[in-house]
């Protein structure tokens, strides 16, 4: 009798965000235009709009700023159809998610690992 012992990592509930489509561009990942539409796909997408420490957030590359996304037209755990917030300023910028899974205290995080650009 062979036993083997395997150390398994916890699954983890945080948002997982893969592709964006900014809808006005055309590009996936790339370029973003401020006040128009964009498609966030992924897993485990799904935020309390009306809770402000959740939801989809552009953080500015030099770290001076991070701006919420305050338009959502539709949300799912797999897809968020939403307006590029229009005070956006030219400048890169990473896309971060963020939620509250049902049960946890504490919001999870995560971030579409390309850079966006103005």
């Amino acid at each position: 009798l062979d036993i083997k012992v395997e150390k398994v990592e916890p699954v983890s509930n945080a948002p997982v965000p893969s592709d964006l489509e900014d809808l006005t561009s055309g590009t996936i990942n790339d370029v973003i235009t401020p006040g128009g539409v964009a498609t966030l796909t992924g897993t485990r997408l799904k935020f309390d709009q009306a809770d402000i420490n959740q939801g989809l957030f552009f953080v500015a590359s030099n770290g001076a700023a991070t701006t919420r996304v305050s338009k959502v037209i539709d949300i799912k755990s797999s897809k968020v159809i939403f307006m590029i917030p229009a005070e956006l300023v030219n400048g890169e910028y990473t896309l971060e998610v963020r939620i509250l899974p049902y049960g946890n205290k504490e919001i999870k995080k995560g971030a579409l690992e390309d850079k966006l650009t103005i």
